[in-house]
C-alpha cells in the first residue's frame, strides 16, 4: 500500500512540475510576444507612407528635370526644322506630355512598390522572431533579436535613378522638316506642258 502511495506521490509531483513548466514557458512567451508587438508596432500605415514619400521626393525632380529638358530640346528642333506652328509640333507636344503624365503614375507605382517591399520585409523578420520564440527562445532574446531585425527591415530601400526616359525626343522632327522642304521644292519648281509633236515648255 505504502508503494501505490509513493507512486501516486511521484506522479502527482510529476504533473506538477510540468504544469509550472508549461506555465514559465507561457509566461515566457506571453513577455516575449509583448516586446516583439511594442517593437514592430511603431511600423504602421504613417511609416509606409513615409517610405513611399521618400521615393517620389528622390524620383519626381529626376522626372521633372528630364522633362523640361526635353521640352527645350524639342522646341529647339521644331524651330530648326522650321515647323513650330505646324500641326506636327502639336502631336510631338501632345505625344511629350502623354508620356510625362505616363511616367509621373509609373513613379507613384513604384513608390507603393517600394512601401510594400519593407512591409514584406517587416513581416518577414517578426514572423522569424516570433518562431524562434515559440522554439524555446526567452522573452530577453526575443526582444533584442525584434530589435536587430525590425531595424535592419525597416530601412529605407536603394532607390534606382531614373532611366532616360524622354531620350527619343523630337525624332520625327527631321521627317517633318524633310516633308516641309519637299514641298517646298515642289511649290516652287516650274510646271512643264508637253503637247504632241512639239517640245516641252515652261508655263509661267
Amino acid at each position: 500500500m505504502c508503494g501505490l502511495n509513493r507512486g501516486a506521490g511521484a506522479a502527482s509531483a510529476a504533473a506538477n512540475q510540468a504544469a509550472e513548466a508549461e506555465a514559465a514557458r507561457q509566461r515566457n512567451i506571453n513577455a516575449g510576444m509583448q516586446t516583439i508587438d511594442q517593437t514592430f508596432s511603431q511600423y504602421g500605415d504613417d511609416f509606409f507612407k513615409g517610405v513611399a514619400n521618400d521615393y517620389t521626393n528622390f524620383a519626381l525632380p529626376q522626372l521633372d528635370d528630364q522633362y523640361n529638358e526635353a521640352r527645350k530640346t524639342l522646341a529647339y528642333k521644331l524651330a530648326d526644322a522650321g515647323t513650330s506652328n505646324s500641326s506636327a509640333a502639336g502631336d510631338q507636344l501632345a505625344r511629350l506630355e502623354r508620356t510625362y503624365g505616363g511616367q509621373k503614375l509609373q513613379v507613384l507605382d513604384d513608390a507603393q512598390s517600394y512601401a510594400g517591399q519593407v512591409r514584406s520585409n517587416l513581416n518577414s523578420a517578426r514572423a522569424g522572431v516570433t518562431s524562434d520564440l515559440l522554439s524555446g527562445g526567452s522573452a530577453a532574446q526575443a526582444q533584442a533579436a525584434a530589435a536587430r531585425a525590425a531595424q535592419s527591415s525597416a530601412a529605407t530601400p536603394q532607390f534606382s535613378p531614373l532611366a532616360q526616359i524622354f531620350q527619343n525626343v523630337g525624332s520625327a522632327v527631321g521627317t517633318a522638316k524633310a516633308a516641309n522642304q519637299n514641298e517646298r521644292i515642289l511649290s516652287q519648281a516650274p510646271i512643264y506642258k508637253v503637247g504632241a509633236g512639239s517640245s516641252g515648255r515652261v508655263v509661267g
